[in-house]
């Protein structure tokens, strides 16, 4: 089943850091957070499959360091995705709330 999913992200740390949307760890879409500070940055793109997808950020555009599984539910695609200075990410969709607290370093993650 084809679907077109939507993820803005928000960067709230202080350094610019990749966004992506990933399907079984394959990279689907990219962008570059943290441009212009407080900006949300949106990725659309269709996929094939709504299982196995995840959103994350990393400091290269090959990797993504901190990653969160994206539960998808009947009509829901739209997501929003903040990391903050602390390395909490946080994804929010339709009042439903996931969070996932990493400390989060630039080079090193540790859970």
């Amino acid at each position: 089943m084809s679907a077109k999913v939507t993820v803005t992200f928000i960067n709230k740390t202080d350094k610019p850091m990749f966004a992506f949307l990933l399907h079984e760890k394959q990279i689907v879409a990219l962008t570059l957070t943290q441009i212009f500070p407080g900006s949300a940055y949106r990725l659309n793109e269709s996929v094939e499959n709504l299982e196995n997808l995840s959103v994350g950020f990393g400091q290269s555009w090959s990797n993504a360091e901190l990653e969160m599984q994206l539960d998808i539910k009947r009509g829901i695609t739209d997501f929003n995705v903040a990391l903050d200075n602390e390395g909490a990410m946080e994804i929010i969709s339709n009042g439903e709330t996931k969070l996932k607290r990493k400390h989060y370093f630039y080079r090193e993650a540790f859970c």
